[in-house]
């Protein structure tokens, strides 16, 4: 089990991430798939995600908008945002 205080937090372009599975890390059981949490405060935006592949977001906490392919989307915690390839 990975436990939230044994992930470093790394402030990068999108803004604050923990990364739980990327193809980066060594220790790691499948390389090939992303995990990551993205924190972000009340009024703050992150920056475009690029995907190579499918992708899915689940959202744990707030409310707000994701533009995908120029659509705007509406969530709340507890949603999920899929994308094929």
């Amino acid at each position: 089990m990975i436990k939230e205080r044994d992930v470093p937090l790394q402030l990068n372009p999108l803004g604050r991430m923990r990364w739980y599975l990327h193809p980066n890390l060594d220790d790691v059981s499948i390389p090939a798939l992303i995990v990551a949490a993205h924190d972000l405060e009340p009024g703050e935006t992150s920056g475009k995600l690029l995907f190579h592949g499918g992708s899915m977001i689940f959202f744990l906490d707030g409310r707000g908008k994701t533009i995908l392919d120029g659509e705007t989307y509406q969530w709340q915690a507890g949603a999920a945002l899929a994308r094929d390839g």
